[in-house]
């Protein structure tokens, strides 16, 4: 299972995709940096497991962040927000009620 969150900062649009290191979460991370957004891959695989993945998109021209999360879980989901924030300086959601979901809880 994969969702897609808004991560806006500043004038540069990041994206985030849970599961993003294979799969269909794959194939969105490279739709995605194809057209030239930032990804930031949660998944709860280890860091080892998704280093192909990361190199590849990283040769797309943008930036990618990995994070080893289980999005399930309450006080990861608290940790990916605070590395995604100081990664990239701030958080804007969308309209998307997952994000909302992420955000706030």
């Amino acid at each position: 299972m994969f969702f897609i969150f808004d991560v806006s900062v500043l004038s540069f649009l990041n994206r985030f995709v849970t599961g993003g290191s294979r799969g269909i979460g794959y194939g969105v991370c490279q739709s995605l940096a194809k057209e030239g957004y930032n990804i930031v891959i949660g998944d709860i695989r280890d860091e080892k497991e998704t280093e192909l993945a990361v190199q590849e998109l990283s040769k797309m021209d943008c930036e990618v962040l990995y994070i080893q999360t289980d999005v399930s879980n309450l006080k990861a989901r608290k940790k990916l927000l605070r590395e995604i924030d100081e990664h990239f300086g701030c958080l804007q959601a969308n309209s998307n009620e997952k994000v909302d979901l992420l955000l706030c809880i």
